[in-house]
This record gives structure tokens, C-alpha cells and sequence, in this order.
């Protein structure tokens, strides 16, 4: 549904208007009695409703939205017009509403907000830039804290757990883009702890003509850096060349695996010089030397791709893991010594022993 203006003509966009305006008296019918309340009692009036159902809530929209509408004058001295009202009815029926210049949509948001506040499973309002997200946020904070309600604002520049907290709130005021980026940013966060959003469950969109059409045309893209350590792939690339085929290690082809023998673990082991018992516990406590420990078989089966050299099919692994590249002539592979090792694997059967780094090998 579209409501696009209150005032002038009868438009169909009015006349589908109309349907909120007996529950909007009842809210205005309410100011008299809700005047004679103390802070306290009108307090009471909206916050005995906190962690009901949404559609619980509904059922009580005059009492709350009525309550809201006094606590606004008090704090605010503004008092929501029948306008602002009708326009916070629809926002609660998720209908689109246009409202003039000057009729309020600022104030007529916390109507909406408030209640859907109060499920306790928070709400957002998005608008178009950061400076009218901390406005706004401001500006009707003082409606919202009247109930005990929190309220926050995300913005750039702030840290995780600032926005922790702003995400936190039963309303958060912010622009589409942090929203958006936020939301990616914690599809890859590779632990809950990086997480900042709490759940989505209902949002108010200012100028929705401008953030879901004219906006919308802009796609939010992000990207993670590499994170994979490179300085593991060094460090192994090391102990590779002590390592030989069906002895230390099998290459299984149909799995594009290779696993290390009990040998090829001692091989290793001894060359990272390991003084612990425990071969396998003394290889990953090197290779964590570099990092976040990584087992030996993640490290061999990393990155692998299979050039056909000639006759001889090698196995190569990337050992910067950001830069280098790998090319073949009719000699063979030419590549930086400090950027990659090769696994001799499937024709390869009469090199018993790696390849040498560097140089050309028929």
C-alpha cells in the first residue's frame, strides 16, 4: 500500500488514508485522560508492555502510541499532529508513506519505534546520510529514554564493539551503507566475536525512493584480505626438498591430496629440529612460529595446481600465497625460487626427490 499525502484533493492515496483515522482518534481521545499522569504512571502506561508479542503489541497500539504521544510533549515539547499519526500507523502496517515537508516523519518514526521496541528484539531506522542518522538519533533520544528505551547510532570510524553496543539498543539510527556493510562484514566474520549485528527484525527506511531505486543501483561490495600465512608456505616450502615420494609422502591423485608418511613425519620433525616427544605436536609448534597453527597436510595440500611440463606432470604449490606466478616452456617450469616448491606426482614416478628450486628441468 502507498499513502502519498494527507492534505488537498481526494486521491485514492487519501482515501487509503482514511482506514487509519478511527484508530487515530482514539489516540487523540486518549491526550486528556494521559495529561492528568504523572511521569511515573504514564511510564507505566507503555513500558508494562515490554517483551510482549509484536502482535500483542498491536492490539494495544491507542494505550502506546497515545503514551508516546505525551511523552513527546513533555521531553520534546512536540506533540504529534493527527498527521504524524496516521503516517505511524502505516509505517506499523509496513506500508509505504510519503508525507509532506513540515508534516514531521521524524517525529512520526517514534511511534512505530517505540513499540516494535519494546518486543525487545530491537529496531532500526535507515536514512540517507550519517550526519541526519546521529541528528536523529539525538534529536527524539529523549522520547525513547522516557520508557528506558536505549538508542544508538552507527556511523564511520567507529570500533566492533562500539557498534556492538549501538546494535545493541532496542533502536538504532543509521545510513544504509553501514547497515549494509555491517551486514557483509559479519557474513565473513570467521568468529561469533567479530559479529556486531544482533538480528534483523523490522526497519523504518527514510526517502525510500532514494535508498531502495536511485541507491540501489550501486552495489555494496567488500572484500576480506588474503588470509591465508604465507610465512607457513616459507617455512615448509624449507623441509620439503628432505622429503621423498612413496617414502615420506603419497600423492593421491583422484583426491588432489598428498599425506605424509609416519616417515615423512620424522623427516620433518627432525628438521625443525624438534626436542619434544611428540613429532607432531613439535612440527605444528614451528610452523606456528608464523602464525595461527596449521597442520602439515592443510600446508601440503594448500593451493595446488598441476601443469603438464613435457612428459612430466608436477604438483606446484604457491608459497607466498599473494604474488607469484608459474609458467612452462618446452624445457619445463620456470619460476622464483623464493615463491614456490614442487612435489614430484603421477608420471613423475623416476625423480626421487623433489625438484630443485629455480632453473629449467627436462
Amino acid at each position: 500500500m502507498a499513502l502519498l499525502g494527507f492534505g488537498g484533493g481526494r486521491s485514492r492515496h487519501e482515501r487509503a488514508a482514511d482506514q487509519y483515522k478511527p484508530v487515530a482518534q482514539k489516540v487523540v481521545d486518549l491526550e486528556a485522560d494521559f495529561k492528568r499522569l504523572s511521569d511515573a504512571e504514564l511510564k507505566q502506561k507503555v513500558v508494562r508492555h515490554l517483551g510482549d508479542s509484536l502482535s500483542d503489541l498491536k492490539q494495544q497500539v491507542p494505550e502506546i502510541y497515545a503514551g508516546v504521544r505525551e511523552a513527546s510533549a513533555r521531553t520534546l515539547k512536540m506533540r504529534h499532529f493527527e498527521v504524524q499519526i496516521i503516517g505511524g500507523l502505516a509505517l506499523l502496517d509496513n506500508a509505504i508513506c510519503e508525507m509532506k515537508t513540515g508534516e514531521g516523519k521524524t517525529l512520526s518514526a517514534t511511534l512505530p519505534l517505540t513499540l516494535h521496541a519494546l518486543t525487545g528484539q530491537g529496531c532500526h531506522l535507515v536514512t540517507v546520510n550519517d550526519y541526519l542518522a546521529e541528528r536523529d538519533a539525538a534529536w527524539m533520544r529523549p522520547v525513547f529514554e522516557f520508557f528506558d528505551l536505549t538508542v544508538g547510532a552507527v556511523g564511520p570510524g567507529m570500533s566492533a564493539e562500539e557498534k556492538r553496543e549501538a546494535y545493541a539498543a532496542e533502536i538504532t539510527y543509521g545510513t544504509n551503507n553501514e547497515f549494509g556493510f555491517d551486514y557483509l562484514r559479519d557474513n565473513m566474520a570467521t568468529d561469533p566475536s567479530q559479529i556486531v549485528l544482533r538480528g534483523l527484525k523490522y526497519a523504518i527506511v527514510d526517502e525510500v525512493d532514494n535508498l531502495l531505486i536511485d541507491a540501489a543501483r550501486t552495489p555494496l561490495i567488500i572484500s576480506a584480505p588474503d588470509v591465508e600465512a604465507t610465512q607457513k608456505y616459507q617455512i615448509f616450502a624449507r623441509f620439503v626438498p628432505r622429503l621423498h615420494t612413496g617414502q615420506d609422502y603419497e600423492i593421491k591423485e583422484k583426491e588432489r591430496s598428498v599425506e605424509l608418511t609416519d616417515d615423512g613425519y620424522q623427516v620433518i620433525g627432525e628438521a625443525a629440529d624438534a626436542r619434544e616427544a611428540d613429532i607432531e605436536s613439535a612440527i605444528e609448534r614451528v610452523l606456528a612460529d608464523a602464525g595461527e597453527p596449521m597442520t602439515v597436510e592443510q600446508i601440503i595440500e594448500a593451493r595446488p595446481v598441476t601443469p603438464k611440463v613435457g612428459k612430466t606432470k608436477l604438483r606446484y604449490m604457491l608459497a607466498d600465497g599473494v604474488g607469484g606466478r608459474w609458467g612452462s616452456s618446452g624445457k619445463g617450469v620456470k619460476h622464483d625460487p623464493l615463491l614456490y616448491f614442487a612435489l614430484p606426482g603421477g608420471e613423475a614416478d623416476s625423480f626421487q626427490s623433489p625438484l630443485p628450486l629455480g632453473g629449467d628441468r627436462d
